[in-house]
């Protein structure tokens, strides 16, 4: 729906964001803290959950801000997806 030259914008942004968990993930994979996982994976996870909190602010944080309201949250769950061994 938005212009090519703004689609292109958010491209560079989100590939910048994917280089830096790129490295983070590959520093935590060697120190076994963390579990490999697709990095294309990884960011469409995280840029997917938060978009869909911010889209639905409203819902999750009435008359607040989702991030401080929900961000510990989002980031715990976004982590537990990485855990080595998953909980059942």
């Amino acid at each position: 729906m938005l212009p090519k030259d703004a689609r292109n914008t958010i491209f560079l942004i989100q590939s910048g964001i994917a280089h830096y968990l790129e490295e983070a993930l590959a520093r935590d994979v060697k120190k076994k803290l963390v579990r490999s996982v697709p990095i294309h994976l990884l960011l469409n996870t995280w840029i997917g959950t938060i978009n869909y909190y911010l889209v639905n602010r409203d819902k999750f944080a009435p008359g607040k801000s989702v991030i401080s309201t929900r961000g510990r949250e989002l980031l715990e769950h976004f982590m537990s997806n990485l855990e080595l061994k998953r909980k059942e």
